[in-house]
């Protein structure tokens, strides 16, 4: 199954978090880690990330 991870945006509304909205830990870990770990255990092995907010 694919995966398809919007992280489009500037975080801004996340000022000095982390240098990229993706990384913003919770619960200690990165957002984006925490998503693909869900990914993984609901099925997905293909993972597609769309970042670039100006795209």
């Amino acid at each position: 199954m694919k995966c398809l991870i919007s992280a489009a945006g500037k975080g801004s509304r996340l000022p000095n978090k982390a240098p990229s909205k993706m990384l913003v830990p919770i619960l200690g870990v990165p957002l984006n880690e925490g998503v693909i770990r869900t990914g993984i255990v609901a099925g997905a092995n293909e993972f597609l990330v769309i970042a670039a907010h100006n795209a």
